[in-house]
């Protein structure tokens, strides 16, 4: 993976006296549509991350009417991709922080939200400014932020009530969570690091002291391993029980001390901001070490102050003193498939996928949880020439994914053999897999294999998939019919792993069979 020079925000996208303030916070929404700039001057700007159009740009307030007098310290999106009705937390130095949420018409398109209706449906009065914030995936309705005092707060949406999760008596100076959502750390003026922990279950909610760092943790991002940035020239790397792993030294880069850093949505690249310089961290697969991967000047830029990965894991947009936004796209590799659809993978777990004749059509992403993606392909439609089904292949691991699907379904299973693998796309809800005399069923968008059958005859004039409702759509009906012999047709049942499998048998060798739409009738020819 490497930084490439993207563009600058265009001047014309903003007033000048707005282009002249220091950027103090970003964060994109979910959908990497949009992205959200806080400046110096207490406005946020709201910017098409394609377009990079201005569609939004308003004032914050104070705290009870006060004097403005107060910074905004952090911006984050509610994880949730509601479209028509995004959320943004927005906390100050005033010791508020303050929910918006901009409301479309029934009719709106999703252009025409950010010109609906703007309002502060919550507002959370503290003790402390607000430091950071970060938002667990899992809670949508909950919004989890640290004060300066040292307190850890989580801000209830529905109740419009703050309750503490743990208190340190060493102001917090940064805040980080996982990539999975389940547990966050706190970094604070003495050099503690504490990890909360999520309940999930019968588990109960935990905080403990996860290490002391050599200096102050200024700088902390919980990628695969726990990223650690001080006032001196040294990244410290922690695994997830506070052992040291690794320190990557910096003093002999002549760029002064880090000023922001921030990681890729894979968890396996962090990008550090020392004042005009950009660096690229990825974690090596073979050595498990983390490595300078590449590092940039910042075109115009004389300290970095503000950075935010898109989480499509495409690009990161920098945030300057002067008020200049830079955005880098981070790019492992691209190619264009069948000249139709642009494949970028932004690391070797990520891969994102743009149908280029239809500019406007937002771009897939597929992630790999298990490993690196070795080969993408794209299938079409049976019967058809459009493109729509993407299969890609991981070591251990497959990846299926319907892009006609709005959104797109994907569906990730484990799998060991890749040669002598076939693919049918013949059902518009699953997919069927044939290899080494076995038949398997995947569901688009479900994480598992719905059916897996051991046969002679794969060939699909002799196989039949149908997952499709009966005729009152009232239950699920999904079916499935191949030979176990060649003169017995065998029905299996997808959606009902109690009901006994049907074998009907015929006196001489069957060449064809097909389920009818309803799954009540067979066809089949001798």
């Amino acid at each position: 993976m490497n930084l490439r020079y993207s563009h600058t925000v265009k001047k014309r996208a903003i007033d000048l006296v707005d282009f002249q303030s220091k950027v103090n916070a970003l964060a994109f929404t979910p959908d990497s549509a949009y992205l959200a700039v806080a400046t110096n001057d207490r406005w946020i700007s709201i910017f098409d991350a394609q377009s990079n159009e201005r569609v939004d740009h308003f004032s914050t307030k104070p705290n009870n009417k006060g004097p403005k007098d107060y910074l905004v310290t952090a911006i984050h999106f509610q994880p949730q991709d509601d479209t028509q009705q995004p959320k943004l937390a927005v906390g100050q130095s005033d010791c508020i922080l303050f929910v918006y949420r901009w409301a479309a018409q029934d009719d709106s398109s999703e252009e025409l939200v950010w010109k609906g209706k703007k309002s502060i449906v919550n507002k959370f009065l503290e003790s402390a400014a607000v430091v950071s914030i970060v938002w667990p995936p899992s809670t949508a309705s909950q919004c989890v932020y640290a004060l300066t005092n040292g307190k850890i707060k989580v801000g209830n949406l529905r109740s419009n009530k703050s309750h503490i999760l743990y208190a340190i008596e060493s102001f917090t100076v940064s805040l980080a969570m996982n990539l999975s959502g389940t547990e966050l750390i706190s970094g604070h003026g003495d050099g503690s690091i504490y990890k909360f922990t999520f309940p999930t279950g019968s588990q109960e909610s935990s905080c403990v002291k996860l290490c002391d760092s050599p200096q102050t943790p200024l700088l902390l991002v919980w990628c695969t391993s726990i990223c650690v940035g001080g006032n001196d020239s040294d990244l410290t790397f922690y695994d997830v029980n506070g052992n040291k792993e690794q320190v990557l030294s910096f003093h002999d880069d002549h760029h002064s001390t880090f000023n922001v850093v921030c990681g890729s949505p894979s968890g396996q690249s962090i990008v550090v901001g020392r004042n005009n310089m950009l660096c690229l961290l990825t974690r090596e697969a073979q050595s498990n070490q983390w490595i300078k991967c590449d590092s940039k000047p910042l075109v115009n830029i004389i300290s970095s102050t503000a950075l935010a990965w898109k989480p499509n894991g495409s690009s990161v947009a920098v945030g300057s003193a002067s008020g200049l936004l830079n955005v880098y796209s981070t790019i492992h590799r691209r190619y264009l498939y069948n000249n139709t659809f642009e494949v970028t993978h932004v690391s070797p777990s990520d891969v994102i996928i743009h149908d280029k004749e239809t500019p406007n059509s937002t771009p897939i992403s597929i992630q790999s949880t298990v490993g690196e993606i070795k080969n993408i392909d794209i299938y079409p439609e049976p019967g058809s020439t459009e493109l729509c089904y993407v299969v890609a292949k991981v070591s251990g691991a497959l990846i299926l994914c319907d892009i006609k699907a709005s959104p797109a379904k994907i569906s990730q299973i484990l799998w060991k053999q890749h040669s002598e693998i076939s693919f049918s796309f013949h059902d518009a809800n699953a997919c069927l897999i044939s290899s080494h005399k076995e038949l398997s069923v995947i569901k688009y968008g479900e994480d598992k294999i719905v059916g897996s059958f051991e046969t002679d005859f794969t060939s699909l004039s002799v196989v039949s998939l149908r997952t499709d409702r009966n005729d009152n759509d009232s239950t699920k009906n999904g079916q499935i019919a191949f030979l176990s012999d060649k003169k017995t047709i065998r029905i299996e049942f997808l959606d009902d792993m109690y009901k006994s499998p049907v074998d009907i048998y015929h006196h001489h060798a069957i060449e064809f069979l097909e389920l009818s739409c309803t799954n009540r009738y067979c066809l089949f020819l001798d």
